[in-house]
Protein backbone atom coordinates (compact mmCIF):
# COMPACT_ATOMS: atom_id res chain seq x y z
CA UNK A 1 0.00 0.00 0.00
CA UNK A 2 1.29 3.43 -0.97
CA UNK A 3 -0.33 6.10 1.70
CA UNK A 4 -0.01 9.49 2.61
CA UNK A 5 -0.72 9.37 6.12
CA UNK A 6 0.22 5.75 8.11
CA UNK A 7 -1.98 6.26 10.38
CA UNK A 8 -5.48 6.94 8.64
CA UNK A 9 -8.50 4.69 8.61
CA UNK A 10 -7.56 3.58 4.77
CA UNK A 11 -3.75 2.10 6.47
CA UNK A 12 -5.24 0.39 9.49
CA UNK A 13 -8.02 -1.26 7.14
CA UNK A 14 -4.88 -1.97 4.79
CA UNK A 15 -3.02 -3.60 7.85
CA UNK A 16 -6.09 -5.36 8.80
CA UNK A 17 -5.93 -7.52 5.68
CA UNK A 18 -2.42 -8.08 5.49
CA UNK A 19 -3.08 -9.70 8.69
CA UNK A 20 -5.80 -11.98 7.68
CA UNK A 21 -3.70 -12.97 4.03
CA UNK A 22 -0.62 -15.96 5.65
CA UNK A 23 0.02 -16.31 2.11
CA UNK A 24 1.34 -13.03 0.58
CA UNK A 25 3.91 -10.14 1.67
CA UNK A 26 2.37 -6.71 2.02
CA UNK A 27 4.41 -3.80 2.41
CA UNK A 28 3.50 -0.06 2.91
CA UNK A 29 5.16 3.40 2.38
CA UNK A 30 4.54 6.89 2.89
CA UNK A 31 7.63 7.56 1.22
CA UNK A 32 7.20 10.51 -1.57
CA UNK A 33 9.40 7.89 -4.19
CA UNK A 34 7.39 5.52 -3.65
CA UNK A 35 4.33 7.37 -4.52
CA UNK A 36 6.08 8.58 -7.90
CA UNK A 37 7.14 5.22 -9.18
CA UNK A 38 3.76 3.75 -8.97
CA UNK A 39 1.34 7.27 -9.97
CA UNK A 40 -0.28 7.29 -6.43
CA UNK A 41 -2.55 10.36 -7.28
CA UNK A 42 -4.80 10.34 -4.32
CA UNK A 43 -4.62 10.01 -1.03
CA UNK A 44 -3.82 6.13 -0.75
CA UNK A 45 -3.34 3.21 -3.11
CA UNK A 46 -3.59 -0.42 -2.96
CA UNK A 47 -1.42 -2.65 -5.97
CA UNK A 48 -0.90 -6.18 -6.18
CA UNK A 49 2.41 -6.65 -8.28
CA UNK A 50 2.75 -10.19 -9.94
CA UNK A 51 4.09 -12.41 -12.47
CA UNK A 52 1.82 -13.33 -14.32
CA UNK A 53 -1.40 -11.73 -16.65
CA UNK A 54 -1.14 -7.79 -15.71
CA UNK A 55 2.05 -7.15 -13.77
CA UNK A 56 0.76 -4.57 -11.91
CA UNK A 57 -3.00 -4.38 -10.47
CA UNK A 58 -4.53 -1.04 -8.73
CA UNK A 59 -7.47 -1.57 -6.18
CA UNK A 60 -10.36 0.59 -6.88
CA UNK A 61 -12.46 -0.28 -4.01
CA UNK A 62 -13.82 0.55 -0.61
CA UNK A 63 -11.12 0.78 1.48
CA UNK A 64 -12.51 -2.19 3.98
CA UNK A 65 -9.68 -5.09 5.01
CA UNK A 66 -12.90 -7.15 3.82
CA UNK A 67 -12.26 -5.93 -0.16
CA UNK A 68 -8.70 -5.92 0.54
CA UNK A 69 -8.57 -9.15 1.02
CA UNK A 70 -10.82 -10.06 -1.73
CA UNK A 71 -9.28 -8.51 -3.87
CA UNK A 72 -5.73 -10.00 -3.29
CA UNK A 73 -7.52 -13.26 -3.39
CA UNK A 74 -8.94 -12.60 -6.67
CA UNK A 75 -6.19 -10.87 -8.74
CA UNK A 76 -3.27 -13.01 -7.25
CA UNK A 77 -4.56 -16.20 -9.59
CA UNK A 78 -3.67 -16.49 -12.92
CA UNK A 79 -6.30 -15.83 -15.54
CA UNK A 80 -6.11 -19.19 -16.86
CA UNK A 81 -5.14 -21.41 -13.68
CA UNK A 82 -3.02 -24.47 -13.80
CA UNK A 83 -5.07 -27.23 -12.94
CA UNK A 84 -2.89 -29.46 -10.64
CA UNK A 85 -3.08 -31.38 -7.12
CA UNK A 86 -1.48 -27.98 -5.73
CA UNK A 87 -3.64 -25.28 -6.98
CA UNK A 88 -7.23 -28.01 -6.62
CA UNK A 89 -7.70 -26.28 -3.05
CA UNK A 90 -7.11 -22.50 -4.28
CA UNK A 91 -9.68 -23.57 -7.02
CA UNK A 92 -12.51 -25.43 -5.70
CA UNK A 93 -11.97 -24.57 -1.62
CA UNK A 94 -12.13 -20.09 -2.75
CA UNK A 95 -14.73 -17.92 -2.57
CA UNK A 96 -15.43 -18.50 -6.57
CA UNK A 97 -18.26 -21.08 -6.73
CA UNK A 98 -17.96 -21.48 -10.51
CA UNK A 99 -15.57 -22.80 -12.34
CA UNK A 100 -14.04 -23.82 -16.19
CA UNK A 101 -12.03 -26.77 -16.57
CA UNK A 102 -10.45 -27.12 -19.58
CA UNK A 103 -8.81 -29.86 -20.69
CA UNK A 104 -6.18 -29.16 -23.21
CA UNK A 105 -2.89 -30.54 -24.12
CA UNK A 106 0.15 -28.16 -24.86
CA UNK A 107 1.06 -30.24 -27.97
CA UNK A 108 -2.52 -30.11 -29.51
CA UNK A 109 -3.15 -27.90 -32.79
CA UNK A 110 -5.41 -25.67 -31.52
CA UNK A 111 -3.71 -25.36 -27.54
CA UNK A 112 -2.42 -21.72 -28.44
CA UNK A 113 -6.15 -20.45 -29.52
CA UNK A 114 -8.16 -22.36 -26.84
CA UNK A 115 -6.23 -21.10 -24.28
CA UNK A 116 -6.24 -17.55 -25.47
CA UNK A 117 -10.20 -18.09 -25.70
CA UNK A 118 -9.87 -19.36 -22.14
CA UNK A 119 -7.86 -15.91 -20.95
CA UNK A 120 -10.66 -13.83 -22.57
CA UNK A 121 -13.28 -15.53 -20.67
CA UNK A 122 -11.73 -15.22 -17.55
CA UNK A 123 -11.00 -11.97 -18.20
CA UNK A 124 -14.91 -11.47 -18.93
CA UNK A 125 -16.33 -13.05 -15.43
CA UNK A 126 -13.25 -12.26 -13.09
CA UNK A 127 -14.05 -13.38 -9.63
CA UNK A 128 -17.12 -14.90 -10.78
CA UNK A 129 -15.68 -18.09 -12.32
CA UNK A 130 -12.31 -19.52 -12.33
CA UNK A 131 -10.61 -21.11 -15.23
CA UNK A 132 -8.28 -23.81 -14.85
CA UNK A 133 -6.39 -25.77 -17.53
CA UNK A 134 -4.64 -28.80 -17.36
CA UNK A 135 -4.16 -32.06 -20.15
CA UNK A 136 -2.88 -34.94 -17.62
CA UNK A 137 -5.54 -34.81 -14.62
CA UNK A 138 -8.71 -35.59 -17.21
CA UNK A 139 -8.52 -38.74 -15.69
CA UNK A 140 -8.41 -38.26 -11.90
CA UNK A 141 -10.94 -35.56 -12.23
CA UNK A 142 -13.19 -37.82 -13.93
CA UNK A 143 -12.87 -40.33 -11.19
CA UNK A 144 -13.83 -37.01 -8.68
CA UNK A 145 -17.22 -36.20 -10.88
CA UNK A 146 -18.01 -39.80 -11.00
CA UNK A 147 -18.15 -39.25 -15.08
CA UNK A 148 -16.32 -40.31 -18.01
CA UNK A 149 -14.84 -37.62 -19.80
CA UNK A 150 -12.32 -38.94 -22.37
CA UNK A 151 -12.20 -36.90 -25.31
CA UNK A 152 -9.75 -34.05 -25.64
CA UNK A 153 -9.66 -31.12 -25.40
CA UNK A 154 -12.58 -31.24 -22.98
CA UNK A 155 -14.20 -28.67 -21.21
CA UNK A 156 -16.25 -28.62 -18.28
CA UNK A 157 -18.44 -26.25 -16.13
CA UNK A 158 -18.71 -26.90 -12.55
CA UNK A 159 -20.55 -25.48 -10.04
CA UNK A 160 -20.35 -25.56 -6.30
CA UNK A 161 -23.05 -24.16 -3.87
CA UNK A 162 -22.69 -24.14 0.00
Amino acid sequence: MIEQDLESDAAKQYLAAAQEVDDFRFAISADADVLKEYEVSSDAGVFLLKKVDDPKVAFDGEFTSEAIVKFVKTESLPLVIEFNHESAQKIFGGEIKNHLLIFVGKSHADAEKITQAARDVAKLFKGKVSVAQNEKLLADFSMFMKNSFSALPGLVRHSRHR
